[in-house]
C-alpha cells in the first residue's frame, strides 16, 4: 500500500506574500527563490551557480534561499565567491519561507526524495512557476504545463530555463495557475491521509501477512 504525498492546499492558498521590499527586491525587480532541503548544501550551490551568471546581466534579480539550507553559513562564502553578494539572501525561518516563496517570480526546489516532493507540492499550491529535479518520480507529480523538469546539476542548463522563464511572463502565470489546479485536483492532504489509514488496515489485516 503506497500513501501519495499531499499538502494542505486551503492553507497554502491563504499564505501572504512577503513584501518584496522586506528582501531587499527593487521595486521592478525579480525575484528567484530557492528552497533548499536539511543536507541539500550541494543542490542550492548548484542553483547558486546556475543563478549567479543571470544575476550578473541582471542587477534587478534577487536570489531568496529559504528552508533548512539556509542556516549553513557554506552557502553564504559560495554565494560571495560567486559574485552574488547582495543579491541573495538566506532564511531558515519555517514561518516566513512559504511567505517568500509566494512572493517569488520563480521558484528552483535544491532537494531530493521526500524533501523535494513535498517542497515541490507546497510550491505549487502556493502558486509559484517551479524549476525542480529531473527525476522520474518527480514526473509523476508535475508536467510540462505546471513546472520545468530539469538536470538541476547542469549549471549551464539550468541557467538557460530560468533565462527563458524570467523572459515569459505570460508562462510563469500560466504555469502558477495549472500547478495550483494540478495540486488541488491530484495531491490534496486528504488524498495522503487516505493512504495512510489504508497502510494500516493492510498491516492490522493479519490473513494478509505474509508467511516464511
Amino acid at each position: 500500500t503506497v500513501a501519495p504525498p499531499g499538502v494542505d492546499v486551503d492553507l497554502l492558498e491563504g499564505v501572504t506574500p512577503m513584501p518584496r521590499t522586506a528582501l531587499g527586491v527593487p521595486d521592478e525587480g525579480t525575484l528567484v527563490a530557492c528552497w533548499g532541503a536539511r543536507h541539500a548544501t550541494l543542490d542550492v550551490i548548484r542553483a547558486l551557480r546556475a543563478l549567479a551568471p543571470i544575476a550578473r546581466r541582471h542587477p534587478e534579480l534577487h536570489v531568496a534561499v529559504v528552508g533548512p539550507a539556509a542556516r549553513d553559513e557554506a552557502l553564504r562564502l559560495h554565494a560571495s565567491a560567486l559574485g552574488l553578494g547582495r543579491a541573495a539572501s538566506f532564511h531558515a525561518d519555517e514561518e516566513r519561507a512559504p511567505r517568500i516563496m509566494r512572493a517569488a517570480d520563480l521558484g528552483w526546489v535544491a532537494a531530493s526524495g521526500d524533501d523535494a516532493a513535498f517542497a515541490t507540492l507546497q510550491c505549487m499550491a502556493l502558486g509559484v512557476p517551479l524549476v525542480t529535479p529531473d527525476a522520474p518520480w518527480m514526473r509523476r507529480l508535475v508536467d510540462h504545463d505546471a513546472a520545468v523538469v530539469a538536470a538541476t546539476d547542469d549549471a549551464a542548463l539550468g541557467a538557460a530555463h530560468v533565462a527563458g522563464l524570467l523572459g515569459d511572463p505570460a508562462r510563469r502565470d500560466a504555469m502558477a495557475a495549472a500547478a495550483r489546479e494540478r495540486v488541488a485536483a491530484r495531491f490534496p492532504a486528504s488524498v495522503m491521509i487516505d493512504g495512510f489509514e489504508a497502510a494500516l488496515r493492510a498491516a492490522g489485516d493479519r490473513a494478509a501477512w505474509a508467511t516464511q
